[in-house]
């Protein structure tokens, strides 16, 4: 008995489990509490803003517009200081600078303020959110790759969950609950306290501690009582390792910056103004309300299919996952230019989820498989000049449109069938051959 205790104890259960898997863990939490009251509220804020200033769609639409002008311009650089100085250093500095830029948001009160509060946030997120722990996942995981990413990705759509009916109960005009102010202010504490535990936990590189990639052990090491893989070394040493200026040389790198560009303005232009849209229908019974628990259901939706997409990713060819799940996504989208009641948004948010949610993990992981971790943040930073500047134009015109016609519904449909050419793009993304010695 005492020795099924000491088996099982949870303590050194935990020390036994590789720390590659405790970051998938911390990186889901912390993408979901970073990125959650940026991105996926993004609508949500932009009717409360519309209820106080009586801005247009247009002007609500342009922060975006400047918050990825600075991630077209500084991409590259932020992928440098990733490489430079390393994940832990980064996500700390970002946390410092988003934090920073909630502060400033919740005192706006006009215009040229609420577009310098959202290029500091955004370039708080580029410093040290999405990128900087991808690059840690990119190295701690080799060939468990995707289903890391798409675990941590799961992890961020659960946390995200709650946090989205939370910021919508807090934020929408029409509640009178917290107010838009109070929430950034609330936000912008947690995000400098959240500092912290991201300094102690996140580590850069398994190799700085001891260990490979994936858990494994070097050849002929035995541990505990399972024998090492015996060519676990080996295959770290023959994955690939481009450099960027061989990554710019091939055609795959540019298939897959040009694929996620095309197929990712649609999701940005779709996040910025859905409750927005919503609003346009009311008397369809169709609201702010509703479409935090529209959020909430693609979100809940999107988490279950990440683990699926991440799964299928690690068995089956990552550019046909991405280019299946991807056409899933944008027969979503043009579903819902038809939506007028409350059901069929629900049935949006369900094919929204899976399509999204089964892309995502490929979609990052790609990079890896493909270019290897030598370059990784790099690489990832240059390939998303591309995709900025599609994330410049996509919500710009939405808005621009709206404001014009009165009506989301044609650049909602040419981003659809932008995104269904995206999906080629990555359909003929093959795997380079490795570069020479």
């Amino acid at each position: 008995m005492a020795q099924l205790v000491q088996q099982f104890h949870p303590v050194q259960w935990a020390r036994g489990v590789f720390y590659g898997w405790w970051l998938v863990l911390f990186t889901g939490v912390f993408l979901a509490l970073v990125i959650t009251p940026f991105f996926d509220t993004l609508s949500i804020w932009n009717v409360a803003l519309k209820d106080e200033f009586g801005w247009t769609f247009f002007q609500l639409n342009l922060a975006w517009t400047f918050s990825r002008m600075e991630g077209g311009l500084l991409g590259p650089l932020e992928g440098w200081l990733t490489a430079r100085f390393g994940t832990r250093r980064m996500v700390v500095v970002g946390l410092a600078v988003l934090g920073a830029g909630f502060m400033l948001f919740s005192n706006i009160h006009d215009l040229w303020l609420f577009y310098l509060s959202f290029i500091i946030m955004s370039f708080g997120v580029g410093l040290g959110t999405w990128l900087a722990m991808m690059t840690a996942l990119n190295n701690w995981f080799v060939r468990k790759k995707t289903i890391a990413i798409g675990l941590s990705s799961l992890i961020t759509r659960l946390v995200a969950i709650p946090l989205v009916l939370l910021i919508t109960w807090a934020v929408d005009p029409e509640a009178a609950h917290l107010g838009w102010r109070t929430a950034s202010r609330v936000i912008g504490i947690i995000l400098f306290l959240l500092a912290i535990p991201a300094y102690l936990f996140v580590r850069n590189r398994p190799e700085d501690y001891g260990q490979l990639p994936d858990g494994d052990q070097p050849r002929g090491t035995v541990v505990s009582s399972e024998p090492a893989l015996p060519h676990a070394a080996d295959e770290i040493a023959e994955e690939p390792s481009f450099t960027v200026r061989q990554a710019l040389r091939t055609s795959a790198f540019w298939n897959i910056s040009i694929g996620q560009a095309l197929t990712t303005m649609l999701n940005v232009a779709l996040v910025a103004n859905l409750a927005l849209m919503f609003n346009d229908y009311r008397d369809e019974g169709l609201s702010t309300q509703l479409a935090g628990r529209v959020i909430t259901v693609y979100l809940g939706i999107w988490t279950v299919f990440q683990a699926i997409g991440g799964y299928l990713g690690d068995r089956l060819p990552k550019n046909v996952v991405i280019f299946a799940f991807n056409s899933i996504m944008a027969g979503s989208v043009l579903f819902l230019t038809r939506v007028q009641s409350v059901p069929m948004a629900y049935v949006f948010a369900v094919l929204f989820g899976i399509g999204n949610g089964g892309r995502s993990p490929s979609t990052t992981s790609i990079r890896g498989d493909y270019f290897g971790r030598k370059s990784f943040p790099m690489i990832l930073g240059l390939s998303m000049v591309p995709l900025n500047i599609t994330l410049i134009a996509g919500p710009l015109l939405t808005g621009l449109y709206r404001d014009a016609k009165g009506s989301f519904i044609l650049p909602l449909e040419v981003m659809v069938a932008l995104t269904f050419v995206g999906g080629f793009f990555f359909l003929v993304a093959r795997k380079p051959n490795p570069p020479s010695p």
